[in-house]
């Protein structure tokens, strides 16, 4: 069963926060379970870098990219189904989703190329629905993380609906998402995007590639608009990746109630 997208916030504004992380380029060396986080805090330390010279390499295609490093996330132990949702990795063991697809879950699966990998909550926020999952067997070479600007175009790979593939998106405008944890309680702004984009139940947590870069996970699709959804902006994970490193390499995260 796919999860169902949170609620849509109760109001949006123009965000008012100047990111200086889209001028970053990130060329850590490989992320591995012993080295994550040492490359976490470099990737922290370049979120930090008013400017850095631009990438060398000229940037791959967007598609290949989301198909590339997109994941499909099968959460159990909330009810009878299991919950489906999207990821992406950002190298080595990591993954980056949504809260609300892995809140509570007794076990977390991490689906790539036909072939279920174990997975635990390395951390997570339930206020900003943010999760990290550290995947058992996984791998992969770091990618960029920078945020995205209006105007720019990517895609990503998500896992709802019939036909889970690779789907376009624009960013619209960027904005502050002003909405409540995924309890629905409190009251929790965060630095986010509103796009243009086909999302359905089960894109959470799929992350928007630009030109080879996260700049951010699907979080929520409008309910007055079939093309208009929303998404959190990559640097929102910045304080959730710095725990991650800070803590050993095996460390689970706090469990969690289901929603």
């Amino acid at each position: 069963m796919t999860h169902p997208f949170p609620a849509v916030p109760r109001r949006t504004t123009r965000s008012s926060v100047t990111v200086d992380v889209r001028l970053a380029c990130v060329t850590s060396p490989a992320l591995a379970a012993r080295t994550g986080r040492r490359v976490v805090h470099r990737l922290l330390t370049a979120w930090l870098t008013v400017a850095l010279a631009a990438c060398a390499a000229d940037p791959p295609d967007a598609h290949t990219s989301a198909a590339a490093s997109g994941v499909e996330i099968v959460a159990s132990g909330c009810g009878p189904v299991s919950e489906v949702g999207s990821g992406t990795a950002i190298g080595g063991p990591l993954v980056l989703t949504v809260a609300h697809v892995v809140a509570g879950a007794k076990t977390v699966g991490v689906r790539v190329a036909g072939l279920t990998f174990d997975a635990v909550i390395a951390g997570i926020d339930t206020q900003h629905d943010l999760a990290i999952l550290r995947v058992d067997g996984m791998d992969r070479s770091p990618v960029e993380l920078r945020s995205a600007v209006a105007d720019e175009t990517g895609s990503y790979l998500g896992f709802g609906g019939l036909t889970p593939g690779v789907k376009p998106f624009t960013v619209k405008r960027r904005i502050t998402l002003d909405s409540e944890d995924i309890y629905i309680d409190g009251d929790y702004p965060r630095a986010g995007y509103e796009l243009t984009s086909d999302t359905v139940a089960g894109d959470s947590g799929a992350g928007l590639i630009v030109s080879g870069a996260v700049t951010g996970v699907v979080w929520a699709r409008s309910e007055q608009a079939d093309t208009r959804a929303y998404a959190i902006d990559i640097s929102e994970f910045a304080s959730l990746l710095a725990e991650v490193a800070s803590s050993p390499v095996d460390a689970v995260a706090t469990a969690v109630r289901c929603t």
